[in-house]
């Protein structure tokens, strides 16, 4: 038997006495081996440090300390993310017939600062200090362990490196760092202790960059655990054989459960990198769920001293598996008593709740249009009280072009006799291969607006869930089912959503409602007219939005690219009733009962593809537009897909310039002007050059001059996808959207320019009324000089007083007969002599008498053009030939054509949009995101310059800007 080196000596590698059996010879030399209760203490103070920075940052939450300079100082840093890009990758890619990729993104500089802050307190946790800390020292030990029959021979005294200790102190890091890792990636509180809403309701869309690094550097450790303990194992010989120890390792079952643990760690390393988690997320995702607890239990089992970590980790996750379990089986409806009866409010509490969430009602003793295709009210009263941020009450000024809408919900509207089964989404396609899909869970949820859920369709897959961000408001006060209608807009993409897509389809091309075995139950049901029905579960809500306050701030900026509009909706619609007098409490927000919003002006900017993508929210737009005053809201829409007739060739001087179009062939719009009915208000070829590119200053045409950008805003080429499309996102079109695109285009123009035009004539008549002609100070009676035609007032100006708003479909309204409610868009091959156009709108060329004769033949003409078919289009009918065609509802198509206003070609210039709202602002702003990495980075980067902490210094709330973005992925 070997002799133990006296303490004095202090050898950093202890000697094993000599065992007769092989086992009990590597048992004992790992115990003499092993870290003693002290070295523990590194592990205590690592996660001592991390509990000390959640208190801090709950703290900074709480109070809301971080709109203060120091916050602006922080927020101008940590905001800005970079993105990486190939040079001339998308012009090799083009060639190759590839799809469209995003560069390359990195995190944000706040998530890098906290990925490098752990790393270091990792590797602190395992090098500084001594490996080995002497037994006898009992500072930070809770317990003392039995003592082992080998203890003479454990080391007393302590070890500063060894590739042993040095070893152990890395192990001991890995198990310290799995419920760590487990907590960035839980999803329901109260497992997921970051995301309790009185710490940092942060949640697992913010932490999961940090889940899959955390991950990883658990594998970096354990492999540096490996390592080491190798050259240990190595180095090491057994007297009287002479044998390195590592022969005798795998006779030891413990030492199998460390490389199978190790097997299984550098597996679910390898799985959860990019390219194969995205291309094979199913396979991945059922892997993870199976490999993830198979690892920390061969962790707990390869050295149970530390097996606490592990059981703590495994009871993190299979609580919140559980609980998130429970809360699944209760939303969607499998316990019988889990089923939602909403309240039936009073007749009194309908008419307050009405009045505080409908901006304009309607007046007493005056009845609605009775036109279904127009939907609006004659006549419009003065909207409730409005709460200034002094606290008074003043009713805001009303100048609006639009209409109110007569209904209350912001959904798109589905067949009044159709109502969606328990258990069921409705789905239908749209433009852009995108699904709008709307449920009613069975049982009682509510979310935050921009919180995002988890999707399970059977019938396309039965054991995995997606997660799609939430575009509709939850209304806990709204009476009946709507309040709680969730809706998702899902584009189409590889994988999983194309199976949807074509799961739809094909139902439709068999004329089918709904897949086969998932026949709705009930006698009485109606099913949809449009789309189909599929069977739905849902689990969540989930997302970080829910800890924004958003009735602090006093401008809200939304930004959104494609289909990010979710995001963007959700939040605009919460807002746009928040600002009618609504609590927000009761819509999802994360606000006090009765606390009055402070936001009194909204800008939402959505970047879209193409013209016939408005089709997937236009309703909800062009409500939210009714429900408050036009200065509250200010809606811009950049169509990026077209390509622009300029009035010059560019030179070096152009970049970055704007550029003004030309309107090619404006005998298209008009060949001699049409004029509103008896306001004299004529059209002219400049009010449609003016109006092809209203607001100037905001587009940016100079990026489309070429088909890349050398050197775009983020120091990488550029592309025209890179704002509105996420990676694998379908740009295929579906028969009839670029006929939609193109009348939808000339629809926007035409509507502009008689919008500028009766608001022109607004400013006249005001003038005029003063006693002066517009643009001089000549008294209204006096005679025009010789070549000057006098401004005459027309007694039909009244209706711009009388009517609460003006458009032009005050004076061109379509009347539909019952025979035209359904039509298709069925070709976008361009009209013939013989096959007239299948859309066609507002065409007015050829109708150039201007008497009233001729108007009102214009206006007969005008019925029969194209706005009063494509206002009739619906959502998919089945043809002879089987082909899936486009087509909308006469509501929906109205909505769009009303949107279209504020739909123009190109790309917004985001700084100058933002620099123009903070200069309005009267105190703080909140700038909402969502799109695919470009513009997260490009908003990331504008929203980072206009924080200006200097202003906040002088008292002026505008300098602080806060950014919700969503930008995370599975």
């Amino acid at each position: 038997m070997s002799v133990s080196p006296s303490p004095s000596q202090q050898y950093p590698n202890p000697t094993t006495p000599a065992f007769a059996d092989d086992v009990d010879w590597f048992m004992a030399y790992l115990k003499i081996h092993a870290l003693s209760q002290p070295s523990m203490r590194y592990a205590y103070a690592f996660w001592l440090a991390i509990g000390l920075v959640t208190l801090t940052i709950t703290v900074l939450h709480s109070f809301d300390l971080r709109s203060g300079t120091f916050g602006a100082h922080w927020s101008k840093w940590s905001l800005r993310r970079r993105t990486w890009r190939k040079k001339h990758s998308l012009d090799r890619a083009r060639k190759a017939g590839q799809p469209h990729k995003q560069p390359v993104p990195l995190p944000s500089n706040a998530q890098l600062l906290c990925f490098f802050s752990l790393a270091t307190a990792c590797l602190a946790a395992t090098f500084v200090g001594p490996d080995y800390i002497a037994p006898a020292n009992r500072f930070w030990v809770f317990r003392r362990s039995a003592a082992p029959d080998v203890t003479a021979y454990k080391p007393q005294y302590t070890i500063q490196k060894a590739w042993w200790s040095s070893g152990g102190r890395a192990g001991l890091m890995s198990f310290a760092l799995f419920p760590l890792c487990l907590l960035f990636a839980l999803k329901r509180p109260p497992f997921a202790i970051f995301a309790i809403s009185f710490l940092t309701n942060i949640h697992f869309d913010k932490l999961i960059w940090l889940h899959r690094w955390t991950g990883r550097l658990i594998w970096a450790m354990a492999a540096l655990h490996v390592a080491l303990w190798s050259v240990q194992l190595a180095n090491d010989t057994r007297n009287g054989t002479g044998k390195v120890a590592y022969v005798y390792a795998w006779q030891y079952p413990r030492f199998i459960y460390a490389w199978t643990a190790f097997g299984l760690l550098t597996l679910l390393t390898l799985l959860s990198l990019g390219p194969i988690r995205h291309k094979h997320y199913e396979i991945f995702y059922a892997l993870h769920v199976i490999l993830v607890p198979a690892t920390i239990v061969m962790s707990a089992l390869h050295y149970p001293p530390l097996w606490w970590w592990c059981w703590l980790s495994l009871l993190l996750w299979g609580g919140e598996r559980t609980w998130r379990a429970t809360n699944w089986i209760y939303i969607n409806g499998f316990l019988s008593s889990s089923v939602y009866a909403p309240q039936i409010a009073s007749v009194n509490q309908l008419a307050t709740r009405t009045q505080g969430w409908e901006m304009y009602s309607i007046s007493p003793g005056i009845e609605p249009d009775t036109n279904p295709d127009h939907g609006r009210y004659a006549q419009v009263l003065p909207q409730p009280s409005f709460h200034s941020d002094s606290g008074s009450q003043k009713p805001p000024p009303y100048h609006s072009v639009h209409f109110a809408s007569s209904t209350h919900s912001l959904l798109p509207p589905v067949p009044s006799t159709f109502s969606i089964p328990v258990g069921y989404a409705h789905a239908e396609v749209l433009a852009g291969r995108t699904v709008r899909l709307r449920l009613i869970p069975p049982g009682q949820v509510t979310w935050a607006p921009g919180q995002h859920f988890l999707l399970c369709i059977p019938s396309v897959s039965k054991f995995v869930s997606h997660p799609f961000t939430c575009a509709s408001v939850c209304d806990e006060q709204k009476p009946g089912d709507d309040g709680r209608a969730i809706m998702f807009l899902i584009r189409a993409k590889n994988g999983w959503t194309k199976d949807l897509w074509t799961t739809i389809v094909g139902l439709v091309a068999d004329g089918r409602r709904h897949p086969a075995q998932e026949a709705p139950v009930g006698t009485t049901l109606t099913l949809p007219t449009t789309g189909v029905l599929l069977r739905a579960w849902i689990d969540g809500p989930f997302g970080s939005p829910t800890r924004t306050n958003w009735g602090l701030y006093s401008t809200a900026v939304i930004i959104s690219g494609g289909s990010g509009v979710s995001f963007g909706v959700s939040i605009l619609e919460y807002l746009c009733l928040c600002m009618t007098g609504r609590d927000g409490h009761y819509l999802g927000g994360n606000v006090k009962r009765n606390q009055v919003s402070a936001v009194r002006r909204i800008r939402f900017i959505w970047i879209l593809r193409d013209f016939a993508h408005m089709q997937w929210c236009a309703s909800i737009l062009q409500r939210c537009k009714s429900l408050g005053p036009p200065e509250s809201l200010q809606l811009d829409l950049f169509v990026t897909n077209f390509n622009p007739s300029l009035s010059h060739t560019l030179g070096p001087g152009d970049v970055g310039s704007m550029v003004t179009p030309t309107v090619p062939n404006t005998s298209s719009f008009v060949a001699s002007s049409p004029r509103y009915e008896d306001t004299g208000v004529y059209l002219d070829q400049d009010d449609f050059i003016e109006a092809e590119n209203p607001d100037g200053d905001y587009v940016d045409l100079s990026y489309y001059t070429g088909e890349y950008n050398e050197s775009g805003e983020l120091g990488h080429e550029e592309h025209q996808l890179d704002l509105t499309n996420f990676d694998g996102d379908n740009d295929d079109q579906m028969p009839g959207e670029t006929t939609l695109n193109r009348a939808l285009k000339k629809e926007g123009t035409i509507r502009r320019a008689l919008t500028r035009k009766v608001k022109g004539s607004h400013i006249i008549k005001r003038s005029l009324q003063e006693g002066h002609v517009f643009g001089s100070t000549k008294p209204l009676n006096s005679p025009a000089p010789l070549g000057e035609t006098s401004h005459v007032l027309p007694s039909s100006f009244r209706y711009l007083d009388d009517a609460a708003s003006l458009s032009y479909d005050n004076f061109v309204r379509p009347q539909l007969s019952p025979r035209s409610s359904r039509v298709s868009i069925l070709s976008d091959a361009p009209p013939t002599p013989q096959a007239p156009s299948p859309i066609k709108i507002w065409d007015t060329s050829g109708y150039g008498d201007r008497s009233k004769e001729g108007l009102q033949d214009w206006k007969r003409r005008s019925t029969s053009s194209a706005i009063s078919q494509a206002s009739s289009m619906q959502a998919l009918i089945r043809e002879v030939s089987g082909e899936l065609k486009l087509e909308l509802g006469d509501k929906e198509m109205r909505d769009i054509s009303i949107m279209a206003e504020f739909a123009r070609p190109g790309r917004p210039k985001l700084d100058l949009i933002l620099q123009d709202e903070v200069g309005r602002a009267g105190g703080r702003i909140v700038v909402a995101c969502c799109g695919p990495t470009t513009l997260n980075a490009v908003v990331r980067k504008v929203v980072a310059a206009q924080i200006d902490p200097s202003r906040i210094k002088r008292g002026d709330k505008s300098g602080s800007i806060e950014l919700v973005a969503e930008d995370f992925a599975y």
